[in-house]
């Protein structure tokens, strides 16, 4: 395995995606039954089956390749996505978990803009995903692990040596996710 690979498989984006839900469960000192209902349905009707219809579209060769190289095998994919993530966040607001639930608006929400951004130009969604990440750890942790933000050209390096990704488009993933996680901590849809 290359470098340039085991950089992008290491920030995953679903990686970084369940490190910032099981701080955000770990900051809202939720009860221990209501983590267990939540994170059920978080995985197994956000996470696991478009991960499954993904492996699936990839062995049938109706998707290229698991990063979605090809802009158009990615408007399908992430409709399915869309899909799935509305149906878990109806089942996660059926609990009445503020916080979880204005989280997974928020995540909605940065999800359709990035959905609507592949409508028209691909952007790195590894870019988006470590932005965001980064973000929340440094308002977590606290300055001292702004050193963080040195993984970002890193993994744009990364990117655009496997091919995956412009220029542009590793620039536009960290900026939009930068901006979306500003805005989510700024606004307290990411809990601090």
């Amino acid at each position: 395995m290359s470098f340039a690979l085991l950089i992008s498989r290491i920030f995953e984006p679903l990686v970084l995606l369940i490190f910032i839900l099981v701080m955000v469960f770990v900051r809202a000192h939720l009860p221990v039954a209501t983590v267990v209902w939540q994170g059920s349905i978080i995985l197994f009707v956000i996470i696991v089956p478009p991960i499954l219809l993904l492996i699936r579209a990839i062995k049938k060769k109706k998707i290229s390749n698991w990063d979605m190289s090809d802009r158009r095998e990615r408007v399908g994919a992430l409709l399915v996505f869309l899909g799935f993530f509305t149906l878990g966040i109806f089942l996660l607001s059926l609990f009445h978990v503020p916080v979880i639930t204005n989280f997974f608006l928020y995540l909605f929400g940065v999800f359709l803009l990035f959905f609507a951004v592949t409508l028209q130009y691909k952007m790195s969604g590894h870019l988006t995903g470590l932005a965001i990440w980064i973000m929340c750890v440094t308002s977590w942790f606290g300055w001292f692990t702004n050193c963080l933000f040195l993984v970002l050209p890193l993994l744009c390096w990364s990117r655009v040596v496997l091919k995956r990704h412009t220029i542009g488009q590793v620039l536009l993933g960290t900026v939009f996710g930068l901006a979306v996680g500003y805005i989510g901590i700024r606004f307290g849809y990411i809990p601090h």
